[in-house]
Parts: C-alpha cells; structure tokens; sequence
C-alpha cells in the first residue's frame, strides 16, 4: 500500500503519517485474500473486534468511527477511498463494499439499544443505550481527562501510544493516524507510538545480575523496585550509559519494524542500575522525539499526561520524563483509565451527562501528584546526544549502526 502510494504520487496516506500498519483492517484482508481464500469467500462481513462485541450487543452491524477511522482507511467526509484501494488490489474495492460497509457512529453518540436476549439474559431494561466503542488507548485520555488542545497523554505499557487532540487537521510526517471525533467530538485525534517500553524494562529485568536479584530477594522487594531504588541515586551528570530504545524496531517516527537497538558509552566500570536507568531514558527521549513531531507541525505541547500502570509505580520514570520532555507530568490516582473512560462513553449515551466533555470533567479521577521539570537536570538532558535523533535523521538500519557506532561514540563522549 506504501509502496502504491509512492508510485502514483499521492496523498492517500499523508493522514497516516505516510505509513500502514500490517495488522490493520485492510492489510489483514489481503493477507486473508491471499493466504486463506475459502475464509474470505465464507465472510460475511468484516468488522474490528470491537465492533463484533457493539454488533453482538445491539444487534445492529456499525463501525464505530474511532475503529474505522484510525485502522480501516475511512475518512468522515469521502467514507472508504475505493481509488486507493482498486490501485493496491483490483479485488479490494468489492471486497470492502460487500464486506466491510455499514453505518459508521461517532464517538459520543448511541450506537443502539441493549439487543433484546441481553435484556432477558441480564434482566435490564431496553432503554439501555451502547456506545460504539473506541480504541483502548484512546480511551485513556478520557480516563485522565487530558482533552483540551496542548495536552499529550502518553499510556505507557508493554508499549507507548501518544495522544493529542487539536481542532485542525494536519498531514504530520510518521504520526500514524488522525481522524476527527474519535475521542471528544470537535477535535482531531492523532496516535503515535513506541513498540517496546515496559517490555524493555522486563527486558532488562530478565538480564540483571545475579548480585541485584540476590539483593532484591534479600529485601522482598521486586527486582525492578530495586533496580529503580539504585538507578534513582545516579545524578545526570554521572550517568555515561546511552542506550537506543529500538529493541522492536520503531513505530513513530520511522515505522521501521526491523531496526535494532544499541547501547553505548558503557566501561568496565558501569553499574548495572546505569544501564537500567539508560533505559528508562531511553524511552524518554523516543517519547521527545515524537512530542517534537506534534510541535514542529503546529501542535504545541504544554502539558503530559502519563497513564498506565508504570507512572504509578515508578516516580523514577516520570521524573526522567519530566526533565528530558521538558515539561510538567501529570499522573493521576486511577490505575485503570481505559476502564474509566470506557464508563464514561456509557454514562454519556446513557444520558448521564449531557456531553462526552462533561462526562469526563466530572468522572476523571483525582491528581496524584504533578512533577515539575528542573531547570539544572533539563539543561543537563539537552547537552546530551539523543541517539533517536542521531539514527533517526540519517534513517540508519542496524548494519550502518556497527559500522558508525564508534565514530558517534568518539564524537559524544
């Protein structure tokens, strides 16, 4: 599709940042297409799983235009681009018709009322109503109310997904997707994302020392708490150990999966908490990276927002976060925003509140803490060498990277 894109010189995808996810809807149709054809030809319709759980629930077939928008290629004002699709695949544009069309609801608006065998089997009432759902992600900025202009909530995981609502439309290189009311009707919303965090924490959970498993089962703490409890004593100034957070290749901003990646500046005298926090930094500064995207194309960034269960247990985190973004992070006391901004799409069709705005204002949970950057550690950061954009700009894949690594290692330290 990127490379169809390219040939006819098009703009079909500058909404996508230029780039297709393999595991979106119509990527997953062709492979279907090709590789298992009696599937295709038996399907009767093609939906996102969420949508499934909507049909199943209301009885009714819909999209919901979060879904449809950010992994299906719709767009509010011209729907499915069938011109697109007939210069990928001559079989696409039918496929899609006869499979894939039905009526798209907006987030923020009842996608139906509870199906009648769920109404005995559950014993509720018919005036039930079901949102159509939104995109796990997303709904975390509900959850933590982050949907003004200017606010950019990053849902750390396993993975990052970054955020922002803006009342314009703009074709952001790398920034993988913007589709207009998917979160809070009125605004744009823009996704971008990180393929390993949490995971790279594991990961470096899994090839501690046995001295710092020893300690940390000593102390009946968890090996990552012990980690942070080490690595939170090292200053900025100290630290030597950089480390490039493409161990799963790179989502935003460079959409290459099969980048690898590297860590430098260690001596025979580098503590293993070093490299643990070089790691925490590391996703930080892959974080910086796309916030700059968002604000060299008119997005300005006053304030983050970090969700998921990792700010909650790591203060370490959000500090880094805080000093190498350059800017305040709010966390908030609930642990399950998903959850809560799912509850409030149902308090919003369920007449609760009068707007999906309102609905969060009132629902979201209270401010745990805010961290404020500090001037001397931000300036610390910015002498620094980001390795993200070192690789970036120059797109080096991890053949290039042995070759240079030495000469940028001279360079930087």
């Amino acid at each position: 599709m990127i490379q169809t894109n390219r040939q006819v010189n098009k703009t079909w995808l500058d909404y996508y940042g230029s780039s297709v996810n393999s595991e979106w809807m119509v990527p997953k149709i062709l492979e279907v297409k090709h590789q298992a054809p009696e599937i295709l030809k038996k399907a009767s319709y093609i939906m996102e799983a969420g949508d499934y759980i909507t049909c199943l629930l209301t009885d009714r077939n819909i999209h919901s235009n979060c879904g449809i928008g950010f992994k299906g290629f719709w767009n509010e004002e011209t729907g499915f681009n069938y011109n697109f699709f007939k210069r990928v695949d001559a079989d696409l544009p039918q496929i899609i018709k006869e499979k894939c069309e039905a009526p798209v609801i907006n987030i923020g608006e009842s996608a139906g009322c509870l199906a009648n065998h769920y109404q005995q089997l559950w014993g509720l009432s018919h005036k039930v109503n079901i949102s159509p759902y939104m995109i796990d992600a997303h709904a975390d900025v509900l959850g933590v109310g982050a949907i003004e202009e200017g606010e950019f909530t990053v849902v750390i995981g396993t993975s990052t997904c970054h955020l922002m609502l803006d009342s314009k439309q703009l074709p952001i290189p790398a920034i993988t997707g913007s589709v207009k009311d998917a979160i809070i009707p009125g605004l744009y919303a823009y996704e971008a994302g990180q393929p390993a965090v949490g995971d790279l924490f594991n990961y470096s959970k899994l090839h501690a020392p046995k001295t710092i498993i020893d300690k940390a089962q000593e102390k009946d703490i968890p090996i990552l708490e012990y980690l942070e409890c080490l690595a939170s004593n090292i200053a900025v100034e100290d630290q030597h150990g950089v480390i490039l957070d493409w161990f799963n290749g790179n989502h935003s901003i460079l959409s290459d999966s099969h980048l690898s990646g590297s860590i430098f500046g260690l001596t025979l005298h580098t503590p293993y908490e070093m490299i643990h926090r070089a790691y925490i930094e590391a996703t930080a500064f892959g974080t910086k990276m796309i916030m700059k995207q968002f604000e060299d194309n008119q997005i300005p960034v006053h304030t983050v927002y970090a969700s998921g269960g990792i700010p909650q247990k790591s203060k370490l985190l959000v500090e880094i976060y805080a000093n190498i973004l350059n800017k305040k992070v709010v966390v908030l006391e609930s642990s399950n925003a998903t959850a809560l901004g799912a509850a409030m799409l149902g308090a919003n069709v369920g007449n609760a509140y009068e707007t999906l705005q309102e609905a969060a204002n009132h629902m979201k949970q209270p401010i745990a803490y805010i961290k404020e950057p500090e001037p001397k550690k931000v300036q610390a950061y910015q002498c620094w060498c980001n390795p993200n954009k070192i690789f970036g700009v120059f797109n080096f894949n991890h053949r290039s990277l042995k070759i240079i690594t030495k000469y940028i290692l001279w360079y930087q330290f």
